[in-house]
């Protein structure tokens, strides 16, 4: 079937509105319509009243969460993660996928950095429990160098994992950054709950860094930074 030209006589929309492919037929008021060109590669069609066509082509919402990072280490004495906090968001989340030492008995630690410059005075305690015990266990760090996430840090094929929530970072307004999440060690059988803060002066605390207390680590960690609406 050919496609031809319907009489304007009739008031029928001329198929010369179209000018390339994915052009769509749209309307600007009632009885007028209008065409709508294709839009960039990957965008969606939005609705938006301000433009002529009541449409606009827009890049898709990326959701609450926007992936900043997302790091492999492997056999490391330690892996930093510099410049993932910042003005941009208030809140972050820090996802521990996995994480395995060479000695599993290791503590888990964590030190934040503003810069390249570790913080030499942090404040923590986790607590946990083991596996089918009652027995609630503290680890508490008082003014020390780094903050202890686990009193282990997990072993070949039984990583550990956590999910880490950070807040007033990437400003130097605020004296004390926070930290506090949750985790699970598989290799100790244990269930963590953990909360510190690094404790010196007013920085803009920009990164931190994964170690273990005396070998070498290996795993994954994504950081997301969380939209303020």
């Amino acid at each position: 079937m050919t496609t031809g030209r319907i009489p304007s006589i009739e008031g029928g929309i001329q198929p010369t509105i179209f000018d390339a492919k994915a052009d769509l037929l749209t309307a600007t008021a009632a009885d007028t319509p209008a065409r709508l060109a294709v839009g960039a590669n990957d965008t969606v069609l939005t609705a938006d009243s301000s433009t002529a066509t009541g449409l606009k082509w827009a890049a898709p919402s990326t959701g609450a969460l926007t992936l900043i990072t997302r790091t492999d280490y492997s056999n490391v004495a330690s892996q930093t993660f510099d410049n993932v906090f910042s003005t941009t968001y208030k809140t972050y989340s820090i996802i521990i996928e996995k994480n395995i030492a060479a000695t599993p008995e290791d503590d888990l630690q964590m030190v934040m950095r503003y810069g390249s410059t570790n913080a030499s005075s942090h404040y923590s305690l986790v607590n946990f429990y083991p596996f089918n015990s009652a027995t609630l266990s503290q680890v508490s760090i008082s003014a020390g160098s780094s903050m202890t996430l686990a009193n282990q840090s997990g072993g070949s094929g039984f990583p550990l994992t956590y999910n880490l929530t950070v807040s007033n970072v990437g400003t130097g307004s605020n004296t004390y950054p926070s930290i506090y999440g949750i985790g699970y060690n598989i290799n100790a059988s244990q269930s963590l709950w953990f909360g510190g803060y690094p404790y010196i002066g007013s920085q803009q605390y920009t990164g931190f860094k994964m170690q273990s207390a005396s070998s070498n680590i290996t795993g994954t960690i994504s950081v997301y930074g969380w939209k303020d609406a």
